[in-house]
C-alpha cells in the first residue's frame, strides 16, 4: 500500500497477527482506487468488488506482489474511501481506509473486514462551539 499524502503524520497503521494490516488517513488524491485498479495489470490484480461514486469509493481485490527474491506473495486487500463533497472547502479531501491480509488468511478475517470497513465514515460536520455564559 504505497502513496504520498499531503498529511504523512495522520496516517495510522496498524500491523497485526497473521500478517494483517490496516492504514487509514488521508488519500494521495481522489482518484486513488480508480487509479490502484485500472494501473495494475490484470495479471497482478483481481477484482472481486469494485464500486465508485461521489461520496464513496469501494475495491476488494487479489493481488500479486512479486518479491526482490523473485517469489511471489499473494495478498487479499479491501479498500474504502471516502470523499468530502467539493463544496465542503477544504479541498474536497479524500480519506482512505486500506485492510489486508494474506491470500490464505482472507477468508478468516473476511468478516472482521468488512465489520471494519462498515464503520469506516468522515464525522459529521458541527457548529463552532459556543462560548459558556459567564
Amino acid at each position: 500500500m504505497e502513496g504520498e499524502t499531503e498529511f504523512p503524520e495522520f496516517v495510522t497503521k496498524f500491523s497485526g497477527p497473521d500478517g494483517l494490516t490496516i492504514l487509514t488517513g488521508q488519500s494521495p488524491d481522489r482518484e486513488f482506487i480508480k487509479t490502484t485498479r485500472e494501473g495494475t495489470k490484470g495479471s497482478r490484480l483481481k477484482s472481486i468488488k469494485y464500486k465508485l461514486g461521489d461520496s464513496k469509493d469501494v475495491l476488494e481485490c487479489k493481488v500479486k506482489l512479486y518479491e526482490a527474491d523473485g517469489s511471489e506473495t499473494r495478498i487479499h486487500r479491501w479498500y474504502t474511501m471516502l470523499k468530502e463533497p467539493e463544496s465542503a472547502g477544504n479541498g474536497a479531501r479524500a480519506f482512505l481506509l486500506a485492510l489486508e491480509v494474506p491470500e490464505e488468511k482472507a477468508q478468516e478475517y473476511a468478516t472482521l473486514m468488512q465489520t471494519i470497513q462498515a464503520t469506516f465514515r468522515l464525522a459529521e460536520p458541527s457548529a463552532a462551539p459556543t462560548p459558556a455564559a459567564s
